[in-house]
């Protein structure tokens, strides 16, 4: 059994009008997603179709909100976090 995610990135997005992250959001996804991928290499897999579809967030719920100035990201697996869909 798998935890419940939310909806993948590329819903994310389009649910939002496509507008854009804020930049340490944005950062913390690209983190996530370098990290994940280093796994996966460490592994020895490969992802071969690494899509804004394929990419699933923990939760749909994003603070729209721009963080205060010096303010950091949330920790990774936080409401911003990133899962793969698939191995």
């Amino acid at each position: 059994m798998f935890e419940r995610l939310g909806l993948s990135l590329y819903d994310f997005l389009r649910k939002n009008s496509y507008k854009p992250f804020h930049l340490d959001i944005l950062r913390a996804f690209g983190r996530q997603l370098l990290e994940a991928v280093a796994y996966l290499h460490d592994l020895t897999l490969i992802h071969t179709d690494l899509k804004p579809e394929n990419i699933l967030l923990q939760s749909s719920e994003y603070d729209k909100q721009t963080p205060p100035p010096g303010s950091r990201c949330a920790p990774a697996g936080a409401a911003h976090g990133l899962s793969a869909s698939r191995a």
